[in-house]
């Protein structure tokens, strides 16, 4: 038989992809022995080898209802299963379709889930006309309800085109899980997939879900008929819009979820916006999470944390050091350590901590222009001489120009043991006019869109986010934490980016021993 050149291509396709021989000769009906004779005249190379012919009889043999096989071959990596589906009646699948109805049927009887009043209040919000934003407090089943609709709408809706874009990459991974599991979990959802993989699900009545992170890139995507932030409020403004022209096609809604923070930036604006239908939910409201907890977290947090965790609440604050949105603008995923590089200066930041607080050391990388937090160690619960080996390593990795070591109240005792292990450092005292000015300096990098901070571990951004000022009687002005909270990552960066000042960064220095500091030539 001979081989048309859309076969052709999709036979390279998946070859580049490493999917397994059994695989591509399934979806292109043809036999394994053919398919290989043809890559090899094509002189076509698999990335990665699949599974061998063992493993392949074995997952053959595995009963339908394995779902981490079926999982595997909805991704390729395994041959598709032969099953044989329910057949369901006209009248049982027209029931599927019928609204807020229809999809509590077709979760019931599908995947055998039951979705909580306030998860079947937001699908009905869904299901209407206007866009959505439903602000949440923690633990609530964000990721569920979003999956459950998603998955409901597109089995349902031919030629749905719906794109989830999360804060993270690993956000969008976990939701990608999250349907693969449910489409795994049954015979007529599984049947019911052309072609599945990590940044979409094509099913075979023309509809699509699509999955990508915010930091990636988000273009090339037409005809979205729906589309979700997840977590919102990390989510830059500049995914909005991108996404935004992609609804108009086809009339296209979109459906905000994310835990609420101040009363600033663009989640803030679209809740307050009369164009968008609301939904909030409190934690409490979840009959499965343990009320024990949430009164362990209502005593350990300030009750403006609580209020916006768990409980759902846009919290106004006129006390922000930061700007909130100056903060998310230079949040980037992307993962820890960044290897030494030649010709970029390193600086480390250390907070001393040892019980209630978290020791933490910060590497920040200064390149032409612009700061990056190059890595992060934190200890809770260790005493200081298992810490200290970390410091060593990290400069003799990083050689820094600069270590910057708290030294006030805990920290006099692990500086005095760096210096006798022969680790050069400036000690930083810490006062009220002393923290002003590195916090200061820390600003100044983050409203210039100069520095850039991981979003994980998120305590970094957290802290940045929650750090707060308040003017004492005297005029002066006082930098801290909301009571429940930290500021450790936040101190450790703010002295790391202290370190790479050229001049003066031991102005709030005792005992400065030689430090790696620049020459004035720097």
């Amino acid at each position: 038989m001979s081989w048309t050149s859309a076969e052709v291509e999709i036979l390279k396709e998946y070859y580049s992809q490493g999917k397994a021989v059994e695989f591509i000769a399934h979806e292109l009906k043809r036999t394994p022995a053919a398919i290989k004779l043809k890559a090899s005249r094509l002189g076509l190379r698999r990335q990665r080898a699949g599974p061998d012919s063992a493993t392949i009889q074995t997952l053959k043999r595995l009963s339908e209802k394995d779902i981490a096989s079926r999982i595997a071959s909805l991704l390729g990596e395994a041959p598709r299963l032969e099953v044989e589906a329910k057949v369901f009646s006209d009248d049982e699948l027209m029931a599927f379709v019928d609204g807020i109805g229809g999809l509590t049927r077709f979760l019931k009887d599908l995947i055998g889930v039951e979705l909580q009043n306030y998860q079947v209040e937001i699908c009905e919000k869904l299901i209407g006309s206007r866009p959505l934003v439903c602000v949440t407090g923690r633990q609530v089943g964000k990721d569920f309800t979003i999956g459950c609709f998603s998955l409901w709408e597109a089995v349902t809706l031919a030629n749905s085109r719906i794109l989830i874009v999360s804060a993270a990459q690993r956000q969008s991974d976990l939701l990608n899980d999250r349907i693969l599991a449910f489409i795994a979990s049954n015979d007529q959802l599984y049947l019911s997939i052309e072609k599945a993989g990590r940044e979409a699900l094509r099913f075979k009545n023309g509809s699509a879900i699509y999955f990508l992170p915010a930091t990636g890139l988000i273009r090339g995507y037409t005809e979205i008929t729906r589309a979700f932030f997840n977590e919102a409020r990390d989510i830059p403004e500049l995914a909005y819009d991108a996404v935004t022209p992609m609804l108009s096609r086809r009339n296209g809604q979109l459906a905000v979820f994310s835990t609420p923070l101040g009363r600033t930036g663009k989640l803030w604006e679209l809740w307050t916006s009369p164009l968008y239908e609301k939904a909030q939910v409190r934690s409490e409201q979840n009959k499965y999470l343990d009320r024990a907890f949430l009164d362990a977290e209502r005593d350990r947090m300030s009750n403006g944390s609580y209020r916006c965790e768990y409980e759902g609440e846009f919290v106004a604050s006129e006390a922000n050091y930061f700007d909130l949105g100056a903060i998310q603008k230079c949040a980037e995923d992307y993962d820890l350590p960044l290897l030494p590089e030649n010709g970029v200066r390193y600086s480390i930041g250390i907070d001393w901590g040892r019980k209630q607080d978290a020791s933490v050391m910060i590497v920040v990388a200064a390149y032409p222009g612009a700061v990056k937090v190059a890595a992060i160690k934190s200890f809770e619960g260790v005493s200081f001489e298992e810490q200290l080996p970390a410091v060593r390593y990290l400069d003799d990795l990083y050689k820094p120009v600069s270590i910057v070591a708290e030294e006030t109240g805990l920290g006099m005792g692990p500086c005095d043991r760096l210096e006798k292990m022969g680790v050069r450092i400036t000690r930083f005292k810490t006062t009220n006019a002393s923290k002003i000015e590195i916090y200061d300096y820390l600003r100044r990098e983050f409203d210039k869109r100069l520095l850039t901070i991981p979003l994980s571990p998120i305590r970094l951004k957290r802290e940045l986010e929650l750090l707060e000022y308040e003017t004492l009687p005297s005029g002066s002005v006082r930098i801290g934490h909301p009571g429940g909270e930290h500021d450790d990552f936040a101190d450790a960066l703010a002295l790391a980016l202290w370190g790479l000042r050229s001049g003066d960064t031991d102005r709030y220095a005792i005992g400065y021993v030689g430090g790696r500091g620049w020459d004035e030539d720097d």
